[in-house]
């Protein structure tokens, strides 16, 4: 089974998540007792290629209801700069099965507004209101 494509575009400063529920043919949950999954953002395709993110996975419980969470919090997102990356989302059973599950592309969407937490400030004091 060739893994699923998916293109997802995450917003640079903000919190990414993502959650999958996996279903067999018959559209009845897979069971990923036993397993856990890796996510990784890199430059291009090859796995040599630099890791630009490790994305936060969590098989969620129960176990049986197939469903995997995908985040990437803000101080890693804000600090992101590409346009296009690429992804897969693998995960491995306790006897050492690896199935790909899931890959695409990544796309950056740039910020403009930025918490003062991250700027060191104290707050924008110049400020006197919208006159449009």
């Amino acid at each position: 089974m060739s893994a699923s494509r998916y293109d997802i575009e995450i917003e640079q400063g903000a919190t990414w998540s993502l959650t999958l529920s996996l279903k067999k043919p018959n559209k009845l949950p897979v069971d990923l007792t036993g397993y856990t999954a890796k996510c990784q953002i890199r430059k291009t395709q090859d796995e040599d290629s630099d890791i630009i993110a490790e994305v936060t996975t969590e098989v969620q419980t129960p176990f049986t209801s197939g469903v995997i969470a995908l985040s990437i919090s803000r101080e890693v997102t804000s600090n992101l700069d590409f346009n296009t990356a690429f992804y897969d989302l693998i995960i491995k059973s306790d006897d050492d099965k690896v199935s790909r599950i899931m890959k695409g592309t990544v796309t950056l969407s740039p910020r403009v507004t930025i918490w003062d937490d991250e700027i060191g400030g104290s707050g924008y004091s110049g400020y006197s209101g919208y006159s449009g």
